[in-house]
């Protein structure tokens, strides 16, 4: 137990350490201005089966025609979970993806990389992110469809593709935390996002997206509240 706790820890102070962060904060001070391109550890950042290992990330996007689109993956040492969803007006909310079997993780891409039956994530290090989702179930397919969402030409089930650029990146160690070992929450605000096609046409929008992984306690929990607004687009997740 000790050798895992101390390769663990080891690689959440290397990611910590790498120079795309340079985070000495503690939980008591601001969150600082990351360096961009922010590269991130592979996911779960530790390949060891630790306890109280939390690796956690999660993107919600705000688009045109009052499309929502959120997406999360959670990796603990007992519990791997990815979910997407929608909401639109036309469609109401719509389950997209909901499975228990672990993404793909590849560990020597230049970013984070994850893939499954139903969804791919590259965000490689390089300030963009790409997603691609082509569910499974028959009651997201028909949404997609419904939506206009062309077919993927390896699946031949609609495949949602959304491009992101990552914009500003903040970051702080949270409470409980120990800034010399555990990687900092990183906070993506003001990510800039489109959909390609969606009803015939393409739509953009904001985004945000949030990273942690540390070693935590055996019970937390907060509430996180992000809005946006403009001209022609506003909205709040909560």
């Amino acid at each position: 137990a000790t050798a895992v706790s101390a390769t663990a820890t080891a690689t959440a102070a290397t990611a910590v350490s790498g120079g795309a962060f340079g985070v000495a904060a503690t939980q008591a001070s601001s969150a600082q201005l990351l360096r961009r391109p922010v590269r991130q550890p592979p996911l779960p950042y530790s390949s060891l089966p630790t306890p109280g290992l939390h690796d956690s990330l999660q993107y919600h996007f705000f688009l045109g025609g009052g499309l929502f689109l959120a997406l999360r993956v959670f990796h603990t040492a007992s519990l791997q979970s990815t979910t997407a969803w929608l909401h639109e007006p036309g469609l109401g909310t719509v389950e997209l993806v909901n499975t228990y079997t672990p993404l793909a993780a590849d560990r020597a891409a230049p970013g984070l990389f994850l893939e499954g039956e139903e969804i791919t994530i590259a965000d490689g290090g390089d300030g963009s992110v790409a997603i691609d989702l082509r569910p499974t179930s028959a009651s997201a397919i028909a949404a997609l469809r419904r939506a206009q969402v062309g077919d993927g030409a390896s699946t031949g089930r609609p495949e949602l593709r959304l491009r992101a650029n990552e914009g500003h990146a903040f970051g702080w160690i949270p409470a409980g935390a120990d800034g010399s070992s555990d990687g900092p929450v990183i906070h993506r605000p003001q990510m800039t996002a489109r959909v390609a096609s969606w009803r015939g046409e393409e739509v953009s929008g904001y985004g945000y997206s949030k990273r942690y992984y540390a070693i935590y306690p055996r019970h937390n929990g907060w509430r996180f509240i992000h809005g946006v607004s403009g001209p022609h687009l506003s909205g709040v997740v909560d």
